[in-house]
């Protein structure tokens, strides 16, 4: 089993760190991974990134849906959202984010 906690939000290659994660896992529904991160309403241009926020797992996160991509990507199957709550809102209403913490179940 893997278990994380807003780690995969601070690499650059999201599939990829899932990809390995899914290597490493025992086969035929053994292998489980729960991950705890957080996913955004809006994701950040690489050009507009802040050291600081990608730190903070903020603007490396990606939308739900593409953190849910990802990892179907990397041969994950039986993905489950196990939790999703807001977490902060960053801006204005108009061009704001909404970041949430969201945590996934997946097996092998």
């Amino acid at each position: 089993m893997v278990i994380s906690n807003c780690v995969i939000n601070l690499t650059s290659n999201k599939v990829n760190t899932f990809k390995e994660i899914h290597r490493i896992l025992k086969p035929n529904g053994k292998g489980k991974m729960v991950i705890s991160d957080l996913v955004t309403s809006k994701e950040m241009d690489e050009h507009s990134v802040n050291a600081e926020d990608w730190c903070s797992c903020i603007d490396g996160a990606l939308t739900k849906e593409n953190y849910l991509n990802s990892i179907r990507e990397s041969g994950f199957t039986n993905i489950e959202v196990l939790d999703e709550k807001p977490y902060i809102e960053i801006g204005n209403s108009d061009d704001g984010r909404k970041i949430s913490s969201l945590a996934v179940k997946a097996i092998k």
